[in-house]
């Protein structure tokens, strides 16, 4: 785990752009699709259990919502954060959510979505699972 963290921290610490802030009612936060080109994720705190991930990866430019609290990457190295990063990527590993914990890789399969598991605003709700895995290959590019 520590060296797959170190690895994600590297390649952070190695993007210039994690950024773009907006939103209304309170702190929501996302990531500007066209900041980078590079092949990193990143995972924004919003606020009690719902939060918004963005990833600027290729096809899959959009933000995504899991129901569980984490901390951006960028934000909790810069904070010093990294025990609560690495219980973070923990947890996203074992929480039990709908249709299970069985790991599906996301670049090589898109997740199914029912339709009640798209929010109010069109946005898709993936398993924390998938999120997982879509993070670790995508940082780091394997």
């Amino acid at each position: 785990m520590k060296a797959l963290l170190d690895a994600i921290v590297a390649k952070c610490k190695a993007t210039s752009a994690i950024a773009a802030f907006s939103g209304t009612g309170g702190p929501f936060w996302d990531i500007a699709p066209e900041a980078t080109s590079e092949p990193f994720m990143v995972i924004t705190q919003i606020g009690g259990t719902e939060n918004k991930l963005g990833f600027a990866s290729g096809a899959y430019v959009e933000p995504v919502q899991i129901q569980f609290a984490v901390y951006a990457v960028g934000a909790a190295v810069a904070a010093g954060h990294a025990e609560t990063l690495c219980n973070t990527f923990d947890a996203l590993t074992s929480l039990t959510v709908t249709g299970g914990t069985s790991r599906r890789p996301l670049r090589r399969q898109p997740v199914r979505l029912a339709a009640d598991e798209v929010d109010g605003n069109g946005k898709r709700i993936y398993q924390a699972s998938v999120v997982y895995d879509f993070c670790v290959q995508r940082t780091l590019g394997v």
